[in-house]
């Protein structure tokens, strides 16, 4: 078996190396969406029930996309862990599957273009309402655990 240039090994080392960080920085991305929406987007549509102490309308700006966010990005870990084959990671079809979520991406403007709005009503929120200020409280620490754990 020949031996491969070094300049083409450190290449090859450097893709695995690449691919596994995308991989990885988008299952915890992932992980932090879903335990954004476990400690503060659930309690709230809970407490939009009767008796309502979160208007639903505020809920939905607030949280705007996350749960498309949530659906786009676990397919998207699931179909790059699919696409890495583990004897070959250096042929991997990272690009191709980036390709193909292109369209997808578009979710992330939306959220984007909403997270002023969603920071702005959350502030007030907060400032105004006990059902806001207790949950903030209540919740930080687990999500600040989970952003530390990660």
């Amino acid at each position: 078996m020949e031996k491969e240039p070094d300049g083409v090994t450190r290449s090859r080392q450097m893709r695995k190396f690449i691919i596994s960080e995308i991989y990885s920085t988008e299952q915890s991305y992932l992980s932090h969406m879903k335990t954004l929406k476990k400690t503060f987007m659930d309690p709230c549509i809970n407490a939009s029930t009767s008796p309502p102490l979160v208007n639903k309308d505020d809920i939905r700006i607030i949280f705007a996309h996350l749960d498309d966010l949530i659906k786009l990005s676990d397919k998207f870990v699931e179909t790059i862990e699919t696409s890495m084959d583990p004897y070959e990671v250096y042929d991997s079809k990272l690009g191709q599957v980036f390709l193909d979520f292109a369209e997808g991406f578009e979710v992330y403007k939306k959220y984007a273009e909403n997270i002023q709005r969603s920071r702005q009503l959350l502030t007030k929120k907060v400032n105004q309402s006990v059902f806001y200020r207790r949950l903030r409280n209540e919740k930080r620490k687990i999500l600040d655990l989970a952003l530390v754990i990660i």
